[in-house]
């Protein structure tokens, strides 16, 4: 996928958003092995050579950052679960609320009876989640509509595709858009 260019804002599901504020942390602390510590955020083997300097390029094109706060609850298990930072974990939070707040964070509740209700998305909760549905039709509502970003989003794209929405997989399409 080719992204226009100059883009500025784009919806981040949590696989991406760890990515972000782990580069933060790194660039914020001493962290000796720096590219194993955004392996272990990336939650599976990267096929991206260079990671940390991609994902800066990547990452230091946005200005805007739209997301939902079940993304962020997410995030919070995925920071547990990945990093193990243990008696980190605190400095890591505070330094990625600031870093959020710099990239203009705007987050967008959808509620599970509301994206039930509708008839265009209560499908798709039982088949791709909730959190995914919930990004589908937060990009739809949004104008001009975004693109979503996520690692791994086979159902999501197919169904965001569905609904004429645009998701970019962070690890097939990078180099597209930061060359």
């Amino acid at each position: 996928m080719k992204f226009p260019k100059p883009i500025k804002s784009a919806i981040f599901d949590s696989g991406p958003l760890l990515l972000a504020l782990s580069l933060n942390y790194i660039n914020k602390n001493y962290i000796q092995n720096d590219d194993e510590f955004l392996k272990l955020a990336y939650g599976k083997p990267a096929k991206i050579p260079t990671l940390k300097l991609t994902l800066e390029k990547f990452f230091n094109k946005f200005n805007k950052i739209y997301t939902t706060p079940h993304v962020i609850g997410e995030l919070k298990g995925l920071v547990k679960s990945r990093l193990k930072l243990k008696d980190n974990e605190y400095k890591f939070w505070i330094q990625s609320i600031d870093y959020l707040k710099r990239k203009n964070l705007s987050e967008k509740l959808l509620t599970l009876v509301e994206l039930s209700d509708d008839s265009n998305y209560k499908n798709l909760i039982p088949s791709i989640g909730f959190v995914d549905t919930e990004l589908i039709k937060l990009a739809f509502e949004l104008k001009p509509r975004l693109t979503i970003i996520s690692i791994d989003g086979r159902t999501l794209k197919r169904e965001a595709n569905k609904k004429t929405i645009d998701v970019f997989i962070l690890e097939d399409d990078i180099y597209s858009f930061i060359n």
